[in-house]
């Protein structure tokens, strides 16, 4: 029989969003009791109170086991999940908190290609290679040592994507933002440097004339 311990307060965290591939902490607070947490993929006609966690490994899984006040959950597929906390007293009483998760598709990243150096006055690519799913929009920042500078590329629909540019010094380059059908992600890609070399001085030509005499 299921018996509700009243002071044993399982605040279990709920309504969560997250993204594929995340790992996110599930708590709630240590009063000394055993916590064992489950989870649940399909909960068609799932009796929680006698039901185990039905959630396959490929889907999301516990990193790190499933006991404790606190655990972590790998959220690894797209979707609607549910977990199970359970308390069990010291004098052998138990309750129980049921929470959801939702699952969205992972948010996208954007990766940029190094470039090797230039002469002043020659052009380069910038290659930039995407994860998720199309259109994507990315925000580009140049930092010339002096000024920064932003341009939005928007609607680009190949996960390769090229820009040409020209730069006069020395500069770097990196995407600040990238969105895609999905959502919008602001961690700051990896950062490439394209060094902008000096030409070579004009210096005086002489010709040589061998048949040339000096009087």
């Amino acid at each position: 029989m299921l018996m509700l311990l009243t002071a044993v307060r399982s605040a279990a965290q709920s309504g969560m969003t997250v993204y594929q591939g995340q790992t996110t902490e599930l708590a709630v607070a240590d009063n000394g009791a055993m916590f064992v947490w489950d989870l649940y993929h399909d909960v068609s006609g799932v009796n929680f109170a006698t039901t185990d966690g039905n959630c396959p490994p490929s889907l999301a899984t516990f990193t790190g086991g499933n006991r404790g006040s606190r655990v972590n959950v790998n959220w690894l597929i797209p979707g609607v999940y549910f977990y199970k906390v359970t308390a069990y007293s010291a004098d052998g009483c138990m309750n129980l908190k049921v929470g959801k998760v939702t699952v969205l598709a992972s948010l996208p990243t954007a990766l940029l290609d190094e470039i090797p150096p230039i002469c002043v006055g020659d052009s380069a690519t910038i290659v930039v290679r995407f994860t998720g799913t199309p259109p994507w929009n990315i925000s580009l920042q140049a930092d010339d040592g002096k000024l920064v500078s932003t341009t939005t590329y928007r609607d680009i629909s190949t996960n390769i994507f090229m820009i040409p540019i020209a730069p006069k010094v020395t500069t770097s380059y990196t995407i600040a933002e990238v969105s895609d059908r999905n959502g919008t992600s602001s961690t700051l890609s990896n950062t490439v440097r394209i060094e902008v070399k000096p030409l070579p001085r004009n210096s005086r030509i002489y010709q040589y004339n061998p048949q040339a005499r000096k009087d």
